[in-house]
């Protein structure tokens, strides 16, 4: 396990339930562990979260970090992940959001309790999406998996095998489609670097500010970008942006069998 964790507690932390927050579709590098926390990697670092629940209370309880995360910025760190994990949205507030009389949206937010909908970079969050159209979740983590460490940063080992950072912005921009084949991408390869192309114009600069342009200019320009689908923009704003409106599109454009899974 990569060294210098420090450890990061968040007590009477309701609605959280870790394989519905982790399992769900909305993140790829985040895996469960045999006693039952998760482990991942978020910024370039190494995370492990576990959840003790309260006596009598399945989905309320304390949750614990450990990462190399900010790690010498104690207030700094702590900012990040209350964000990260949205721990200051009230999600009973968020379900009176959706109109009773929309029973799509209404079931969906009554399966809600546990998920927390985290706040990820917004490049990871872009590409993996891009990735996983079309992919059922195994592979598109398989495929995501591959990508990081065939162009990632390798950052040290967990059960002796190496972990990696996410590809930058730079590294795939500079790639050509055949670079990526070991990767097993298949047509997604295209998208993949004629949009890290794009984004490297401005070094990411007005994708970064996506959380603060208005949810129907940024919804634009990422339709513009190769290969973004309506439903890739949808996650990508829901998942890195904030924009806790377009829930109810991804509710209502999913299957039956995927709105458990989402939720």
């Amino acid at each position: 396990m990569p060294g210098d964790l420090v450890k990061q507690v968040f007590e009477n932390v309701g609605n959280f339930k870790l394989a519905g927050i982790f399992d769900c579709g909305q993140c790829f590098r985040w895996n469960r562990e045999a006693d039952g926390s998760y482990s991942g990697i978020v910024e370039s670092a190494f995370a492990n979260i576990s959840f003790s629940p309260y006596d009598g209370k399945e989905n309320e309880g304390i949750v614990t970090i450990w990462s190399n995360h900010l790690a010498q910025f104690p207030s700094l760190r702590e900012k990040f992940w209350r964000n990260y994990l949205d721990l200051d949205r009230d999600y009973a507030a968020v379900k009176h959001l959706f109109p009773a009389e929309d029973l799509v949206t209404a079931k969906a937010a009554g399966v809600l309790g546990g998920m927390r909908i985290l706040n990820q970079n917004k490049w990871e969050t872009l590409i993996s999406f891009l990735i996983s159209q079309s992919n059922d979740l195994p592979r598109a983590k398989s495929c995501i998996e591959r990508l990081c460490v065939e162009h990632g940063r390798r950052i040290g080992c967990l059960k002796g095998r190496a972990i990696y950072t996410f590809p930058s912005i730079d590294r795939l921009s500079v790639l050509r489609e055949h670079h990526l084949d070991n990767c097993r991408l298949g047509y997604r390869a295209k998208y993949i670097v004629e949009t890290a192309r794009r984004i490297a114009y401005d070094g990411g600069a007005f994708l970064e500010t996506g959380e603060s342009i208005p949810t129907a200019k940024i919804e634009k320009y990422l339709l513009s970008l190769s290969g973004v689908s309506p439903e890739v923009a949808n996650c990508v704003m829901l998942f890195s942006m904030k924009k806790i409106e377009i829930f109810s599109r991804i509710a209502c454009n999913v299957s039956e069998n995927q709105k458990y899974m989402l939720l």
